[in-house]
């Protein structure tokens, strides 16, 4: 699959038509990737990530699919097998610093030492950690465990860090195992805020059903929205959760500004990409979601500006006794 950035009047109308007098003035996308292909090596597979996306190309992106809006970021490292973890890493930091007011995470393969990212993350001050299942031995099928074993855990509670979390497995945290294993982590180690990306990946709302009623009970976790167009999973987490806790974000630039939807079916989901003319992005697709689940949930202007702005600042900035 081949991507590249556009935006059409189609998309403009989209805008102002439904989506401009929804999305406040201030909007930090908590879920943003970058990529260089200087950190690329012959052993880099191939993936529709490898897009060259540095802090310019967000912020240029952004002031377009968001305009006259104050923005900021999250930046996270693209998970694509066999990048070289150690310029990434420098360089997504050092990107970040560009900008102020925005934030780094920064790629973690599962096989790291606890020392090494200790002492990174005292050499480089990132904000956040993104472990994920490409880099983990089952591939989709790992569970958390495997994602970020608990000795990276543990470092990563001696460093007050995010956990930005693309959960793995099938069935997501309606798996068992997946469910007690955060229960754990989050009881042992307190300083660690893990950020569940995509609505706890639930791309479709079935697999938040039943998880959610204890996901809302545990402390230390938050959500970004990326990506998600699932109404239902957006209402259940703004009717039942606590919304401090939700996070705007769009999983820019590669699938947030893809053109279609992510669509529900039976117990999964998928992209349904097009090219046709009148489809317009992602992210608007996943807004326009989000408008639906606020009018029904009744969300607050105010409560609508910490999603989409406060709620991010305040969750990074936290510095965990």
């Amino acid at each position: 699959m081949v991507f590249s950035l556009s935006y059409t009047e189609y998309d403009r109308m989209i805008w102002e038509t439904e989506l401009s007098d929804f999305v406040p003035d201030k909007v930090f996308d908590a879920h943003a990737h970058l990529w260089s292909e200087k950190n690329a090596n012959a052993s880099t597979a191939a993936s529709v990530l490898r897009y060259e996306a540095d802090a310019g190309t967000l912020f240029r992106w952004g002031n377009t699919v968001f305009p006259g809006r104050q923005l900021a970021f999250m930046m996270l490292g693209s998970p694509v097998r066999g990048v070289d973890f150690e310029s990434d890493r420098e360089w997504c930091v050092k990107e970040s610093l560009r900008c102020p007011g925005c934030v780094c995470g920064v790629l973690l393969p599962p096989w790291m030492e606890p020392e090494k990212l200790i002492s990174e993350y005292r050499r480089l001050h990132f904000k956040a950690v993104k472990p994920y299942f490409s880099f983990a031995g089952h591939a989709a099928e790992s569970p958390l465990h495997e994602l970020i074993p608990e000795q990276l855990v543990e470092a990563a509670d001696q460093c007050s860090l995010a956990v930005v979390l693309h959960i793995a497995k099938p069935e997501c945290f309606s798996d068992s195992e997946n469910l007690r294993t955060l229960e754990y982590f989050t009881r042992k180690y307190p300083r660690v805020t893990w950020q569940l990306a995509h609505c706890a990946r639930s791309f479709n709302s079935i697999l938040l059903e039943k998880p959610l009623r204890r996901l809302k009970g545990l402390e230390h976790i938050c959500y970004d929205l990326s990506a998600v167009c699932d109404d239902y999973s957006m209402y259940l987490l703004f009717r039942h959760e606590n919304r401090s806790r939700l996070m705007f974000g769009t999983d820019a630039v590669v699938n947030g500004g893809m053109r279609g939807t992510y669509a529900a079916f039976g117990r999964s989901w998928g992209l349904a990409g097009t090219d046709r003319n009148d489809a317009t992005l992602v992210c608007y697709e996943q807004i326009r979601a989000m408008r639906r689940a606020a009018d029904m949930a009744g969300l607050s202007q105010d409560e609508l500006n910490a999603i989409f702005y406060d709620n991010a600042v305040e969750i990074y900035r936290k510095d965990k006794e």
